[in-house]
Protein backbone atom coordinates (compact mmCIF):
# COMPACT_ATOMS: atom_id res chain seq x y z
CA UNK A 1 0.00 0.00 0.00
CA UNK A 2 1.63 3.48 -0.81
CA UNK A 3 0.66 6.96 0.65
CA UNK A 4 1.35 10.50 0.16
CA UNK A 5 2.03 12.98 3.18
CA UNK A 6 1.09 16.60 3.57
CA UNK A 7 1.91 18.73 6.25
CA UNK A 8 -1.19 21.49 6.11
CA UNK A 9 -0.37 24.94 7.86
CA UNK A 10 -3.76 26.41 6.74
CA UNK A 11 -6.35 23.66 7.75
CA UNK A 12 -9.15 26.21 7.60
CA UNK A 13 -8.76 26.07 3.74
CA UNK A 14 -9.71 22.28 3.62
CA UNK A 15 -13.49 21.70 4.05
CA UNK A 16 -14.61 19.03 6.72
CA UNK A 17 -15.87 16.70 3.82
CA UNK A 18 -12.70 16.67 1.94
CA UNK A 19 -11.47 13.33 3.77
CA UNK A 20 -14.24 11.98 1.70
CA UNK A 21 -13.66 13.14 -1.37
CA UNK A 22 -10.09 13.86 -2.04
CA UNK A 23 -8.17 11.24 -4.54
CA UNK A 24 -5.43 10.76 -6.57
CA UNK A 25 -5.45 10.06 -10.29
CA UNK A 26 -2.97 9.08 -12.88
CA UNK A 27 -2.31 9.29 -16.26
CA UNK A 28 -5.31 8.24 -17.57
CA UNK A 29 -6.86 10.93 -15.24
CA UNK A 30 -9.14 8.91 -13.50
CA UNK A 31 -9.49 8.56 -9.78
CA UNK A 32 -7.85 5.37 -7.95
CA UNK A 33 -9.34 4.46 -5.20
CA UNK A 34 -8.27 5.56 -2.16
CA UNK A 35 -8.49 6.53 1.50
CA UNK A 36 -7.57 10.13 2.86
CA UNK A 37 -7.68 10.85 6.53
CA UNK A 38 -6.03 13.23 9.03
CA UNK A 39 -3.45 11.49 11.31
CA UNK A 40 -2.46 12.42 15.18
CA UNK A 41 0.27 14.62 13.82
CA UNK A 42 -2.16 17.38 11.66
CA UNK A 43 -1.04 15.99 8.81
CA UNK A 44 -3.78 14.91 5.55
CA UNK A 45 -2.76 11.54 4.92
CA UNK A 46 -3.67 9.58 1.46
CA UNK A 47 -3.66 5.90 0.87
CA UNK A 48 -4.00 3.77 -2.01
CA UNK A 49 -3.00 0.06 -3.02
CA UNK A 50 -0.82 1.24 -6.17
CA UNK A 51 2.14 3.54 -5.23
CA UNK A 52 3.04 5.08 -8.60
CA UNK A 53 2.80 8.37 -9.04
CA UNK A 54 -0.29 11.02 -9.73
CA UNK A 55 -1.99 14.12 -9.31
CA UNK A 56 -3.14 14.52 -5.44
CA UNK A 57 -6.75 16.12 -5.83
CA UNK A 58 -7.98 18.24 -2.81
CA UNK A 59 -11.14 20.58 -2.06
CA UNK A 60 -9.70 24.11 -1.20
CA UNK A 61 -11.89 26.86 0.53
CA UNK A 62 -11.58 30.12 -1.70
CA UNK A 63 -11.41 34.24 -0.17
CA UNK A 64 -15.40 33.81 -0.85
CA UNK A 65 -15.96 31.18 1.20
CA UNK A 66 -16.98 28.44 -1.92
CA UNK A 67 -15.05 25.88 -2.98
CA UNK A 68 -13.38 23.86 -5.54
CA UNK A 69 -11.41 20.91 -6.23
CA UNK A 70 -7.36 22.15 -6.57
CA UNK A 71 -4.77 19.61 -7.54
CA UNK A 72 -1.16 19.24 -7.51
CA UNK A 73 1.45 18.35 -10.12
CA UNK A 74 2.32 14.56 -10.42
CA UNK A 75 3.58 13.17 -6.84
CA UNK A 76 6.07 10.15 -6.09
CA UNK A 77 5.55 9.00 -2.53
CA UNK A 78 8.39 10.00 -0.39
CA UNK A 79 9.02 9.48 3.46
CA UNK A 80 8.93 13.65 3.86
CA UNK A 81 5.88 14.92 3.67
CA UNK A 82 4.70 17.37 1.26
CA UNK A 83 3.73 21.01 2.27
CA UNK A 84 -0.08 21.14 1.16
CA UNK A 85 -0.42 24.86 0.10
CA UNK A 86 2.85 24.82 -1.78
CA UNK A 87 2.23 21.86 -4.03
CA UNK A 88 -1.04 22.88 -4.38
CA UNK A 89 -0.07 26.17 -5.78
CA UNK A 90 2.46 24.87 -8.04
CA UNK A 91 -0.04 22.43 -9.49
CA UNK A 92 -2.45 25.66 -10.18
CA UNK A 93 0.61 27.89 -11.39
CA UNK A 94 1.30 24.65 -13.91
CA UNK A 95 -2.06 24.39 -15.08
CA UNK A 96 -2.26 28.38 -15.79
CA UNK A 97 1.06 27.93 -17.35
CA UNK A 98 0.05 25.13 -19.75
CA UNK A 99 -3.44 27.17 -20.63
CA UNK A 100 -1.49 30.56 -21.22
CA UNK A 101 0.96 28.99 -23.45
CA UNK A 102 -1.42 26.98 -25.57
CA UNK A 103 -3.69 30.20 -26.10
CA UNK A 104 -0.36 32.12 -27.14
CA UNK A 105 0.59 29.64 -29.70
CA UNK A 106 -3.27 29.71 -31.09
CA UNK A 107 -2.93 32.97 -31.49
CA UNK A 108 -6.22 34.05 -29.18
CA UNK A 109 -6.30 37.36 -27.89
CA UNK A 110 -5.92 37.63 -24.39
CA UNK A 111 -7.07 40.34 -22.14
CA UNK A 112 -4.59 42.21 -20.03
CA UNK A 113 -6.78 41.44 -16.90
CA UNK A 114 -6.08 37.79 -17.79
CA UNK A 115 -2.23 38.01 -17.83
CA UNK A 116 -2.09 40.32 -15.02
CA UNK A 117 -3.91 37.81 -12.29
CA UNK A 118 -1.48 34.89 -14.27
CA UNK A 119 1.92 37.63 -13.28
CA UNK A 120 0.56 37.67 -9.63
CA UNK A 121 -0.14 34.08 -9.13
CA UNK A 122 3.05 33.38 -10.51
CA UNK A 123 5.25 36.62 -8.12
CA UNK A 124 3.42 35.23 -5.18
CA UNK A 125 4.54 31.48 -5.75
CA UNK A 126 8.20 32.77 -6.24
CA UNK A 127 7.99 34.68 -3.11
CA UNK A 128 6.58 31.79 -1.28
CA UNK A 129 9.80 29.85 -2.25
CA UNK A 130 11.90 32.71 -1.29
CA UNK A 131 10.45 33.59 2.51
CA UNK A 132 8.16 30.24 2.63
CA UNK A 133 5.32 32.00 3.75
CA UNK A 134 2.24 29.65 3.50
CA UNK A 135 0.16 32.70 2.72
CA UNK A 136 1.40 33.54 0.16
CA UNK A 137 1.31 30.03 -1.59
CA UNK A 138 -2.54 31.02 -0.80
CA UNK A 139 -2.77 34.09 -2.43
CA UNK A 140 -0.62 31.96 -5.60
CA UNK A 141 -3.30 29.14 -5.88
CA UNK A 142 -6.39 32.18 -5.56
CA UNK A 143 -4.63 34.22 -7.94
CA UNK A 144 -3.96 31.58 -10.49
CA UNK A 145 -7.81 30.19 -10.65
CA UNK A 146 -8.55 33.95 -11.11
CA UNK A 147 -6.53 33.74 -13.73
CA UNK A 148 -7.66 30.61 -15.32
CA UNK A 149 -11.28 32.04 -15.35
CA UNK A 150 -10.17 34.76 -16.85
CA UNK A 151 -8.43 33.24 -19.55
CA UNK A 152 -11.30 30.39 -20.23
CA UNK A 153 -13.45 33.53 -20.72
CA UNK A 154 -10.76 34.99 -23.43
CA UNK A 155 -10.90 31.47 -24.85
CA UNK A 156 -14.97 31.59 -25.21
CA UNK A 157 -15.08 35.01 -27.04
CA UNK A 158 -12.30 33.75 -29.31
CA UNK A 159 -14.11 30.14 -29.89
CA UNK A 160 -17.71 32.05 -30.44
CA UNK A 161 -16.24 34.67 -32.84
CA UNK A 162 -14.05 32.34 -34.75
CA UNK A 163 -17.24 30.61 -35.50
CA UNK A 164 -19.47 33.29 -35.88
CA UNK A 165 -16.78 34.44 -38.93
CA UNK A 166 -16.80 30.95 -40.18
CA UNK A 167 -20.82 29.99 -40.55
CA UNK A 168 -22.70 32.91 -38.44
CA UNK A 169 -23.35 32.22 -34.89
CA UNK A 170 -23.71 28.64 -34.09
CA UNK A 171 -26.97 27.64 -32.08
CA UNK A 172 -26.83 25.15 -29.31
CA UNK A 173 -30.18 23.68 -28.57
CA UNK A 174 -31.39 24.82 -25.26
CA UNK A 175 -33.30 22.08 -23.01
CA UNK A 176 -35.69 22.38 -20.42
CA UNK A 177 -36.98 19.11 -18.41
CA UNK A 178 -40.32 18.86 -16.94
CA UNK A 179 -42.25 17.36 -14.62
CA UNK A 180 -43.93 19.38 -12.06
CA UNK A 181 -47.83 21.26 -13.46
CA UNK A 182 -46.33 25.16 -14.32
CA UNK A 183 -47.70 26.91 -11.18
CA UNK A 184 -48.63 29.61 -13.34
CA UNK A 185 -49.09 31.12 -17.29
CA UNK A 186 -46.70 33.55 -16.58
CA UNK A 187 -43.61 30.34 -15.11
CA UNK A 188 -44.90 28.50 -18.57
CA UNK A 189 -44.15 31.79 -20.45
CA UNK A 190 -40.47 31.92 -18.98
CA UNK A 191 -40.12 28.24 -19.77
CA UNK A 192 -40.79 28.83 -22.98
CA UNK A 193 -38.38 32.10 -23.43
CA UNK A 194 -35.47 29.60 -22.06
CA UNK A 195 -36.21 26.41 -23.89
CA UNK A 196 -36.32 25.77 -27.60
CA UNK A 197 -36.66 21.68 -26.30
CA UNK A 198 -38.24 19.72 -23.99
CA UNK A 199 -37.13 16.63 -22.03
CA UNK A 200 -39.87 14.92 -20.70
CA UNK A 201 -38.80 11.86 -18.30
CA UNK A 202 -40.39 8.42 -18.59
CA UNK A 203 -40.49 7.35 -14.79
CA UNK A 204 -40.90 3.46 -14.63
CA UNK A 205 -42.23 3.78 -11.37
CA UNK A 206 -44.99 6.45 -12.19
CA UNK A 207 -46.06 4.88 -15.62
CA UNK A 208 -46.47 0.87 -14.04
CA UNK A 209 -46.64 1.13 -10.24
CA UNK A 210 -47.97 -1.88 -10.85
CA UNK A 211 -46.93 -4.81 -13.15
CA UNK A 212 -48.86 -4.61 -16.30
CA UNK A 213 -50.84 -1.50 -15.24
CA UNK A 214 -49.91 1.37 -17.25
CA UNK A 215 -50.46 5.00 -16.23
CA UNK A 216 -49.77 7.38 -19.03
CA UNK A 217 -51.87 10.62 -18.41
CA UNK A 218 -48.94 12.72 -17.43
CA UNK A 219 -46.69 12.04 -20.07
CA UNK A 220 -49.02 12.43 -22.73
CA UNK A 221 -49.78 15.36 -21.03
CA UNK A 222 -46.51 17.22 -21.36
CA UNK A 223 -46.05 15.43 -25.02
CA UNK A 224 -49.04 17.37 -26.20
CA UNK A 225 -48.57 20.53 -24.44
CA UNK A 226 -44.22 20.27 -26.17
CA UNK A 227 -46.20 19.42 -29.16
CA UNK A 228 -48.49 22.29 -29.51
CA UNK A 229 -45.72 24.75 -28.53
CA UNK A 230 -43.87 23.49 -31.90
CA UNK A 231 -40.92 22.11 -29.23
CA UNK A 232 -38.63 19.87 -30.05
CA UNK A 233 -39.31 16.54 -27.51
CA UNK A 234 -36.72 14.76 -26.06
CA UNK A 235 -38.11 11.35 -24.49
CA UNK A 236 -36.67 10.04 -21.88
CA UNK A 237 -34.44 8.43 -19.56
CA UNK A 238 -36.85 5.90 -20.03
CA UNK A 239 -34.11 3.61 -17.61
CA UNK A 240 -32.50 4.55 -14.87
CA UNK A 241 -31.86 1.69 -11.76
CA UNK A 242 -32.29 3.77 -8.67
CA UNK A 243 -34.86 3.55 -5.76
CA UNK A 244 -36.83 6.88 -7.53
CA UNK A 245 -36.78 5.68 -11.05
CA UNK A 246 -37.76 1.81 -10.06
CA UNK A 247 -41.00 0.14 -8.69
CA UNK A 248 -40.99 -1.37 -6.40
CA UNK A 249 -41.76 -4.84 -7.84
CA UNK A 250 -38.60 -4.75 -9.98
CA UNK A 251 -36.65 -5.10 -7.10
CA UNK A 252 -38.43 -8.52 -6.64
CA UNK A 253 -36.23 -9.72 -9.65
CA UNK A 254 -32.88 -8.83 -8.28
CA UNK A 255 -32.82 -13.00 -6.49
CA UNK A 256 -33.36 -14.05 -10.37
CA UNK A 257 -31.26 -14.03 -13.42
CA UNK A 258 -30.38 -10.92 -14.92
CA UNK A 259 -32.27 -12.33 -18.19
CA UNK A 260 -35.35 -12.02 -16.20
CA UNK A 261 -34.83 -8.52 -15.67
CA UNK A 262 -33.70 -7.54 -18.98
CA UNK A 263 -36.98 -8.97 -20.29
CA UNK A 264 -39.05 -6.47 -17.92
CA UNK A 265 -36.82 -3.64 -19.38
CA UNK A 266 -37.63 -4.72 -22.73
CA UNK A 267 -41.67 -5.18 -22.34
CA UNK A 268 -41.50 -1.70 -20.07
CA UNK A 269 -39.33 0.36 -23.15
CA UNK A 270 -41.06 -1.11 -25.97
CA UNK A 271 -44.67 -0.14 -24.71
CA UNK A 272 -43.16 3.18 -24.50
CA UNK A 273 -41.67 3.77 -27.80
CA UNK A 274 -44.61 1.91 -29.60
CA UNK A 275 -46.81 4.64 -27.75
CA UNK A 276 -45.05 7.78 -28.71
CA UNK A 277 -43.10 6.85 -32.24
CA UNK A 278 -43.45 9.46 -34.55
CA UNK A 279 -44.03 11.98 -31.84
CA UNK A 280 -40.89 12.43 -30.46
CA UNK A 281 -37.41 13.92 -31.82
CA UNK A 282 -34.77 12.44 -29.88
CA UNK A 283 -34.56 8.93 -26.94
CA UNK A 284 -32.88 9.51 -24.17
CA UNK A 285 -32.65 5.75 -23.39
CA UNK A 286 -31.00 5.82 -20.15
CA UNK A 287 -29.41 7.83 -17.59
CA UNK A 288 -27.07 6.70 -15.27
CA UNK A 289 -25.88 3.12 -15.75
CA UNK A 290 -22.07 3.74 -15.34
CA UNK A 291 -22.98 3.81 -11.66
CA UNK A 292 -23.70 1.49 -9.22
CA UNK A 293 -27.31 2.08 -8.62
CA UNK A 294 -29.73 0.32 -6.22
CA UNK A 295 -30.36 -2.91 -7.70
CA UNK A 296 -26.60 -4.38 -7.08
CA UNK A 297 -25.07 -5.07 -10.72
CA UNK A 298 -21.98 -4.57 -11.36
CA UNK A 299 -20.27 -2.81 -14.25
CA UNK A 300 -20.43 -6.16 -17.08
CA UNK A 301 -24.13 -6.37 -15.92
CA UNK A 302 -24.89 -2.81 -16.50
CA UNK A 303 -23.41 -2.57 -19.30
CA UNK A 304 -25.84 -5.58 -20.75
CA UNK A 305 -28.69 -3.62 -19.64
CA UNK A 306 -26.95 -0.39 -21.54
CA UNK A 307 -27.23 -2.36 -24.58
CA UNK A 308 -30.30 -3.82 -24.61
CA UNK A 309 -32.28 -0.80 -23.66
CA UNK A 310 -30.20 0.96 -26.96
CA UNK A 311 -31.76 -2.19 -29.02
CA UNK A 312 -35.10 -2.31 -27.19
CA UNK A 313 -35.51 1.77 -29.15
CA UNK A 314 -33.85 1.30 -31.90
CA UNK A 315 -36.22 -2.09 -33.01
CA UNK A 316 -39.14 -0.13 -32.94
CA UNK A 317 -38.66 3.05 -33.77
CA UNK A 318 -35.74 2.89 -36.37
CA UNK A 319 -34.36 6.38 -37.59
CA UNK A 320 -35.07 8.35 -34.70
CA UNK A 321 -31.86 9.12 -32.77
CA UNK A 322 -30.89 7.44 -29.69
CA UNK A 323 -29.08 9.23 -26.82
CA UNK A 324 -27.37 7.11 -23.57
CA UNK A 325 -26.76 9.89 -20.77
CA UNK A 326 -23.90 9.36 -17.92
CA UNK A 327 -23.31 10.54 -14.77
CA UNK A 328 -20.27 11.69 -12.89
CA UNK A 329 -17.92 12.42 -16.36
CA UNK A 330 -14.91 12.79 -14.17
CA UNK A 331 -15.36 9.10 -12.38
CA UNK A 332 -15.76 9.97 -8.77
CA UNK A 333 -17.22 6.46 -8.28
CA UNK A 334 -13.72 5.07 -8.42
CA UNK A 335 -12.84 7.13 -5.42
CA UNK A 336 -14.83 4.45 -3.43
CA UNK A 337 -14.24 1.12 -5.98
CA UNK A 338 -11.61 0.31 -8.23
CA UNK A 339 -14.03 -2.27 -9.88
CA UNK A 340 -15.81 0.30 -11.08
CA UNK A 341 -15.25 1.24 -14.91
CA UNK A 342 -14.79 5.01 -15.30
CA UNK A 343 -17.74 6.46 -17.46
CA UNK A 344 -15.54 7.46 -20.54
CA UNK A 345 -14.51 3.95 -20.69
CA UNK A 346 -18.15 2.61 -20.29
CA UNK A 347 -19.77 5.10 -22.63
CA UNK A 348 -16.29 4.17 -25.21
CA UNK A 349 -17.44 0.50 -25.15
CA UNK A 350 -21.48 0.76 -26.01
CA UNK A 351 -20.25 3.60 -29.40
CA UNK A 352 -17.57 0.69 -29.85
CA UNK A 353 -20.19 -1.81 -30.24
CA UNK A 354 -21.70 -0.17 -33.32
CA UNK A 355 -25.34 -0.55 -31.10
CA UNK A 356 -26.48 2.71 -32.97
CA UNK A 357 -25.65 5.36 -30.47
CA UNK A 358 -26.43 8.57 -31.99
CA UNK A 359 -25.41 10.85 -28.99
CA UNK A 360 -24.01 10.62 -25.69
CA UNK A 361 -25.56 12.84 -22.49
CA UNK A 362 -23.00 13.55 -19.88
CA UNK A 363 -24.99 14.50 -16.77
CA UNK A 364 -23.16 17.26 -13.96
CA UNK A 365 -24.55 16.93 -10.85
CA UNK A 366 -22.63 19.93 -9.27
CA UNK A 367 -21.39 19.80 -5.81
CA UNK A 368 -24.03 16.71 -5.06
CA UNK A 369 -22.32 13.72 -3.02
CA UNK A 370 -22.36 11.09 -3.34
CA UNK A 371 -23.94 10.86 -7.09
CA UNK A 372 -22.71 14.15 -8.08
CA UNK A 373 -19.87 15.71 -9.88
CA UNK A 374 -17.18 17.81 -7.50
CA UNK A 375 -16.72 21.48 -8.13
CA UNK A 376 -14.21 22.06 -10.35
CA UNK A 377 -12.87 25.27 -12.70
CA UNK A 378 -13.98 26.16 -15.61
CA UNK A 379 -10.47 24.24 -17.72
CA UNK A 380 -11.32 21.34 -16.17
CA UNK A 381 -14.93 21.26 -17.50
CA UNK A 382 -13.63 22.19 -20.92
CA UNK A 383 -10.80 19.51 -20.68
CA UNK A 384 -13.48 17.22 -19.80
CA UNK A 385 -15.80 17.41 -22.41
CA UNK A 386 -12.80 17.27 -25.04
CA UNK A 387 -12.12 13.89 -23.89
CA UNK A 388 -15.77 13.24 -24.34
CA UNK A 389 -15.62 14.38 -27.95
CA UNK A 390 -13.10 11.95 -28.95
CA UNK A 391 -16.25 9.50 -29.02
CA UNK A 392 -17.35 11.49 -32.14
CA UNK A 393 -20.61 12.10 -31.58
CA UNK A 394 -22.66 14.94 -30.57
CA UNK A 395 -22.65 16.19 -26.86
CA UNK A 396 -25.48 16.74 -24.88
CA UNK A 397 -24.70 18.26 -21.61
CA UNK A 398 -27.23 18.39 -18.31
CA UNK A 399 -26.88 20.31 -15.47
CA UNK A 400 -28.72 19.87 -11.82
CA UNK A 401 -27.09 23.30 -9.87
CA UNK A 402 -28.32 23.15 -6.21
CA UNK A 403 -29.80 26.62 -4.83
CA UNK A 404 -29.81 25.39 -1.26
CA UNK A 405 -28.86 22.62 1.22
CA UNK A 406 -31.87 20.35 1.61
CA UNK A 407 -33.36 19.42 5.24
CA UNK A 408 -33.66 16.23 4.93
CA UNK A 409 -31.33 14.90 2.29
CA UNK A 410 -32.24 11.49 1.06
CA UNK A 411 -29.70 9.95 -1.26
CA UNK A 412 -27.28 13.18 -2.05
CA UNK A 413 -25.69 15.83 0.20
CA UNK A 414 -24.86 19.14 -1.35
CA UNK A 415 -21.57 19.46 -0.25
CA UNK A 416 -21.19 22.96 1.79
CA UNK A 417 -17.53 24.15 2.85
CA UNK A 418 -18.00 23.93 6.68
CA UNK A 419 -21.29 22.20 8.39
CA UNK A 420 -24.18 24.27 8.51
CA UNK A 421 -23.39 26.90 5.95
CA UNK A 422 -25.54 27.62 3.22
CA UNK A 423 -25.76 27.30 -0.63
CA UNK A 424 -27.65 30.46 -1.96
CA UNK A 425 -29.26 31.46 -5.46
CA UNK A 426 -26.42 33.84 -6.34
CA UNK A 427 -23.83 30.92 -5.95
CA UNK A 428 -26.19 28.56 -8.10
CA UNK A 429 -26.44 31.49 -10.73
CA UNK A 430 -22.57 31.69 -11.23
CA UNK A 431 -22.48 27.60 -11.51
CA UNK A 432 -25.10 27.52 -13.62
CA UNK A 433 -23.30 30.77 -15.60
CA UNK A 434 -20.10 29.08 -15.66
CA UNK A 435 -20.97 25.49 -16.62
CA UNK A 436 -23.62 26.64 -19.12
CA UNK A 437 -21.17 29.40 -20.91
CA UNK A 438 -18.16 27.24 -21.27
CA UNK A 439 -20.58 23.99 -22.09
CA UNK A 440 -22.54 26.12 -24.95
CA UNK A 441 -18.65 27.27 -26.12
CA UNK A 442 -17.68 23.62 -27.27
CA UNK A 443 -18.17 22.31 -31.07
CA UNK A 444 -18.89 18.80 -30.06
CA UNK A 445 -21.68 20.27 -27.54
CA UNK A 446 -24.72 19.94 -29.94
CA UNK A 447 -27.24 20.53 -26.96
CA UNK A 448 -27.10 22.22 -22.88
CA UNK A 449 -29.82 21.17 -21.01
CA UNK A 450 -30.80 22.41 -17.68
CA UNK A 451 -32.32 18.84 -15.78
CA UNK A 452 -34.66 20.60 -13.06
CA UNK A 453 -36.64 23.58 -14.21
CA UNK A 454 -38.58 23.28 -10.29
CA UNK A 455 -37.14 21.93 -7.79
CA UNK A 456 -39.56 19.01 -7.66
CA UNK A 457 -38.39 17.84 -11.17
CA UNK A 458 -35.43 15.91 -9.46
CA UNK A 459 -36.25 14.13 -6.89
CA UNK A 460 -32.71 12.54 -6.30
CA UNK A 461 -30.63 15.97 -6.69
CA UNK A 462 -32.97 18.03 -4.15
CA UNK A 463 -33.09 22.20 -4.45
CA UNK A 464 -31.73 22.41 -7.70
CA UNK A 465 -34.46 24.26 -9.53
CA UNK A 466 -34.30 27.54 -11.80
CA UNK A 467 -37.71 28.86 -9.93
CA UNK A 468 -39.06 29.40 -6.78
CA UNK A 469 -42.31 26.71 -5.55
CA UNK A 470 -44.63 29.90 -6.80
CA UNK A 471 -42.83 30.00 -10.33
CA UNK A 472 -40.79 33.10 -9.70
CA UNK A 473 -37.12 33.14 -11.31
CA UNK A 474 -34.21 32.54 -9.61
CA UNK A 475 -31.38 35.08 -10.38
CA UNK A 476 -29.33 31.10 -12.28
CA UNK A 477 -32.31 31.84 -15.00
CA UNK A 478 -30.66 34.85 -16.22
CA UNK A 479 -27.41 33.43 -15.91
CA UNK A 480 -28.67 30.45 -18.21
CA UNK A 481 -29.97 32.60 -20.56
CA UNK A 482 -26.78 35.12 -21.02
CA UNK A 483 -24.55 31.85 -21.29
CA UNK A 484 -26.80 29.72 -23.36
CA UNK A 485 -27.22 32.81 -26.16
CA UNK A 486 -23.15 33.18 -26.14
CA UNK A 487 -23.28 37.06 -24.06
CA UNK A 488 -19.62 37.66 -22.64
CA UNK A 489 -18.91 38.87 -18.90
Amino acid sequence: MGALYFEVTRRERIPEFAPEVAHVFGVDRCPWEGTTEWDEAGRLVHRRNVSESGVFVCPWILDSGEWICVATTSLREQERPYQLERELARGTLSRLRELLSQMESAGVPIRSCSRSEARASQQAFLDHLCHRDVDLACQSINHGLSAIDALMEDLRRFERQRAADAIGIPHTLRVGTVGTPFASPSMEELFLEMFDAVSIPVRWRDVESEEGRMQWDEVDRWVDWAQSQQRRILLGPLLRIDRHWLPDWVYLLQNRSLDVLLRSIDEFIGQVVVRYRGRVDLWQVAAGLNVPGDLGLVSDDRLRVAAAAIESVRSRAQGTPVVMRFDQPWSETLIRSELELPAFYFADALVRAELGLRGIGIDIHWGYWPGGSLHRDALAVHMMLQRWSRLELPLLVGLTVPHSVPDNPQDQQVLSPKAGQSISDDSQAKHVGMLASVAAASPAVHGVAYNAFCDADSARFACAGLVTTHGSPRPACHAWTKATRGESG
